[in-house]
């Protein structure tokens, strides 16, 4: 109890100043979407057919999902009927299916593509900031050329949820991921992706 009754008195004292909805929505917006039309060249060279879901419209709604924290494609569809998310204005006739089958056709690569376009301007930012790092950051650095923090994760959590696993009887591993982050940035030095699990 005096812990918490510590947080809550160390919260009441110096108050958290996290950026509204709009101006994350704004930032992301600002960084992420003209990243993804420059893709959308390449996108069209692999020969996938843009229909109404294009790349654009994909990239929103996967990080409008990540970003808004949408535990369900059958609930990002419908916030999206009902509003707009980051670029990609409300579309009312949207259906999970349509969704579904989309990502399904979406080759990570483009995601990635995107990633690696941001990581150098994301990079560039940090360095500009004049905010001092914390003491320990400061510490590492001191002693150390870069402290780095591997993380990784299969996806068959995603796939689950999209419902592409409800009909196998043993629920197979998804693709597998790892980043490589900088523990002063906080941003990704490197990312891979492996589409099989399997793969020593």
């Amino acid at each position: 109890m005096r812990h918490t009754w510590a947080i809550q008195r160390h919260r009441r004292h110096r108050p958290t100043s996290a950026p509204t909805a709009e101006a994350v929505a704004e930032r992301l917006s600002e960084l992420v979407h003209p990243a993804t039309l420059a893709q959308v060249g390449y996108f069209q060279r692999l020969g996938l057919r843009a229909r109404g879901l294009t790349l654009p419209v994909m990239m929103g709604l996967v990080l409008g999902r990540l970003w808004r924290r949408i535990g369900s494609i059958n609930e990002l569809v419908r916030v999206v009927q009902r509003e707009r998310l980051l670029w990609v204005e409300p579309l009312r006739d949207l259906t999970q299916p349509a969704v579904a089958q989309r990502l399904r056709g979406l080759p990570a690569e483009l995601f990635e593509r995107v990633l690696n376009s941001l990581l150098p301007v994301l990079q560039a930012r940090w360095q500009a900031r004049q905010r001092p790092v914390p003491p320990v950051v400061a510490w590492a650095h001191a002693h150390y050329t870069a402290v780095l923090i591997a993380a990784g994760a299969t996806l068959d959590v995603w796939r689950r949820k999209l419902g592409w696993l409800r009909e196998a009887p043993v629920a197979p591993l998804a693709g597998r991921m790892m980043a490589l982050l900088d523990l002063t940035t906080r941003l990704p030095r490197r990312v891979w992706y492996d589409a099989d699990p399997a793969r020593p």
